[in-house]
C-alpha cells in the first residue's frame, strides 16, 4: 500500500494560546499566555493533517497547496512518519 504524502500551507488566524512553562528559579510551571498566529506548513497524510486540527483546534484563514520538496520527504521520514509542522516566517 502506497501512502500519499502532501505539502500544504497554512494561514492561520490570529489569537492567543496558552503555553505551559518551567520556571528554573522558583522551580515551578505556570501558564503564559502567547499570542499566535503564524503561516505553518504541513507535511503528512490527509488523516495526519485533520487529526492534527482537530486536536489543536487552530482557526485557518487560507491555505494552499506547496510543492513536495524531496527534503521535505526525507524530513518526514527522520521523524518517524509523523506529522512534519514547518514554522513560515
Amino acid at each position: 500500500m502506497d501512502i500519499k504524502i502532501r505539502c500544504t500551507d497554512y494561514w492561520l488566524k490570529q489569537g492567543t494560546q496558552s503555553v505551559r512553562k518551567y520556571d528554573s528559579f522558583s522551580m515551578s510551571y505556570y501558564t503564559d499566555s502567547s499570542y499566535a498566529g503564524d503561516d505553518i506548513r504541513l507535511v503528512g497524510t490527509d488523516r495526519q493533517i485533520n487529526d492534527f486540527f482537530a486536536k489543536t483546534e487552530l482557526e485557518i484563514k487560507d491555505s494552499w497547496d506547496s510543492k513536495l520538496k524531496e527534503r521535505y520527504i526525507e524530513g518526514y521520514k527522520n521523524n518517524g512518519n509523523k506529522l512534519l509542522i514547518i514554522k513560515l516566517t
